[in-house]
């Protein structure tokens, strides 16, 4: 066990994130041109704002000659500089420079709340009143250059004339993973404008995110469907009769190993869809809890429904070889997605899937449970279901942590339940977000509202054990 930091000093960032302040200041302390930084969360709707509050070292090479307006820019470049080869949930989303040495307390440790105290009252003077005018409404500008200011004065609460060419998403409007997501989210439905998960962290300021609007031509969405290659992503009927084989007979062999190995139980299945698209969102504390999945969903609705059931899987964990990536999507029909953070590529792969009315089995927790209780949800399987509006069925596995919990490579034998709660229908987010709360609160209601679903199903699987 390592220990980062305190627990309270412990930031959550709107992609579900924990951040460890001294992680950063570690990081970031390696510029030369900083002499002393203190990062911490601000409360930012339901989650927090990563801010950094620094001192310059004046001595550092190139500062000596730099006024202080300059030093913050010298800064600010070197942050972002390093920014870009971090994850997004590393980046500093707010920069602040003082000119004075940071609050320190007897031991030489920073004052935090001291600290955390001033920034909160430098921040209330600073900020203005909203304003409706934007930059581009004063004649200058195209009206899909209007709707992208509006757009990103209205996730990051920073009034539109305030943002120009030069604004850095990251550093200036605080944007994280999931802003990052909303965003491209506008771009493509609004300009038909489609950002690859390759280009898209290169996208540092607005001024870049305007030239891929202003010179990309739109992309249809068959186009840009076009791009899937990898043979679980496609429709079962469309693959070709020796996959459709394999995964047929790993279906087989994995049903007989669960009925008779594990003697399992399913319940509830008449919450099931009889058919596709849907969702089925479940908790996770074992690699035996796909192979569950597929069994319980070909005892409910039969094999050929089970064959129809994508499987979202870490990318780096099941797809770093080729020979690993040709296994798991061949007889588990495993999809690669992003474990840490929600991607515009795995959300444009499971709504291909789901548009083709084939049902998606989705890990909200990211990671298998070590204990096998139920860990908090990533917000991003609110985004999923909010922006593909189709039902979500909450699914509860028993069992697979006793039969073979993180650690283990061989399965005991062990009893094995699946339970089903009634669908969650879900309704696509209003294209203007417009409606009650913003996008990310709605994410993490209904991110929220799924667990609740899935609790209630541990819950009631714990009273049948004890009674029996």
């Amino acid at each position: 066990m390592y220990v980062t930091g305190r627990i309270k000093d412990v930031i959550v960032t709107g992609a579900g994130k924990n951040v460890y302040p001294a992680d950063l200041e570690a990081i970031y302390q390696s510029i030369p041109a900083i002499k002393e930084i203190c990062v911490l969360g601000v409360k930012s709707g339901l989650t927090e704002d990563i801010h950094a509050v620094l001192t310059p070292n004046p001595n550092a090479d190139p500062l000596e000659t730099h006024t202080q307006a300059e030093m913050k820019k010298e800064i600010q470049r070197e942050i972002q500089r390093i920014g870009k080869e971090l994850p997004s949930y590393h980046r500093l989303q707010h920069i602040h420079v003082w000119f004075e040495p940071l609050p320190r307390n007897d031991s030489g440790e920073f004052c935090r709340e001291a600290v955390r105290r001033k920034l909160l009252e430098e921040l209330q003077q600073e900020r203005p009143l909203f304003s409706e005018a934007s930059p581009t409404q004063s004649g200058q500008g195209t009206n899909q250059e209007e709707e992208l200011f509006r757009e990103l004065s209205r996730l990051s609460g920073i009034p539109p004339q305030e943002i120009k060419e030069d604004t850095h998403l990251y550093s200036d409007l605080g944007f994280d993973s999931l802003m990052t997501i909303q965003l491209l989210l506008f771009a493509e439905n609004h300009f038909g404008v489609s950002v690859s998960d390759q280009v898209a962290p290169t996208l540092q300021t607005v001024g870049q995110l305007l030239a891929q609007v202003r010179f990309q031509t739109p992309v249809a969405d068959k186009a840009r469907a076009k791009g899937r290659r990898i043979r679980s992503s496609r429709p079962y009927a469309e693959r070709s009769a020796i996959d459709r084989w394999l995964l047929g007979s790993c279906h087989r062999v994995l049903s007989l190993l669960y009925q008779k190995y594990f003697h399992l139980k399913v319940y509830n299945q008449e919450h099931l869809p009889a058919a596709g698209p849907y969702i089925i969102a479940a908790n996770h504390s074992s690699h035996l809890d796909g192979g569950a999945m597929i069994s319980a969903v070909s005892e409910a609705l039969g094999p050929q429904e089970a064959r129809r059931m994508h499987i979202l899987g870490a990318r780096d964990y099941f797809f770093d070889t080729a020979l690993k990536s040709w296994f798991f999507s061949t007889f588990l029909n495993l999809v690669p997605v992003e474990r840490e953070e929600t991607s515009l590529a795995g959300l444009r792969m499971v709504k291909s899937i789901l548009s083709g009315g084939e049902s998606v089995l989705i890990f909200p927790e990211g990671t298998r449970s070590r204990t096998g209780q139920l860990q908090e949800f990533k917000p991003g399987v609110g985004l999923i279901a909010q922006e593909l509006g189709v039902p979500v069925v909450p699914a509860y596995i028993q069992g697979t942590h006793r039969a073979m919990p993180v650690g283990k490579t061989f399965p005991r034998r062990r009893g094995i339940e699946v339970f089903f709660a009634p669908a969650i229908l879900v309704e696509t987010a209003p294209p203007d977000g417009s409606g009650e709360g913003t996008n990310d609160e709605r994410y993490r209601r209904l991110a929220q509202e799924i667990r609740t679903g899935i609790a209630g199903l541990a819950s009631g699987s714990d009273t049948r054990a004890a009674n029996r």
